[in-house]
């Protein structure tokens, strides 16, 4: 029996292209990924995606990006990733409406990439 494979709906909003490039390289084949640069966001789509992923590299905007996010995709999945999380920003994306928070693995890692996305859709698309 064949295993069907499920392609997903990425948004990836942020402004640190090694680590959007990763994720996308990591993701072919088996996602549609769409990267906005954060001072692009009114020109996303206007339609639900599996996950939305918001790189933390957008600085002091995180919170307002976040906010922004969550409210125009209330049905997306929103995980905010980040170089180094800290608690302070954790608290505050998540007052903003993200529903998930993690540290990227390593732009070389794409295994570890790639289960931590499929990890994060799957348990979020399940609440």
């Amino acid at each position: 029996m064949k295993k069907i494979m499920t392609i997903y709906t990425f948004l990836i909003v942020g402004n640190h292209h090694v680590h959007m490039d990763s994720l996308k390289a990591a993701w072919k084949n088996r996602a549609s990924v769409k990267i906005i640069s954060a001072d692009n966001v009114d020109q996303i789509p206007s339609r639900e995606f599996d996950i939305i992923i918001l790189d933390g590299s957008v600085g002091e905007k995180i919170i307002d990006l976040t906010h922004q996010l969550a409210k125009r995709y209330p049905k997306s999945p929103l995980l905010v990733m980040t170089l180094s999380p800290e608690w302070r920003t954790a608290r505050e994306v998540f007052l903003a409406g993200a529903t998930d928070y993690a540290q990227w693995p390593g732009a070389e890692n794409a295994a570890t990439l790639i289960s931590l996305i499929e990890l994060r859709i799957n348990s979020l698309q399940k609440e």
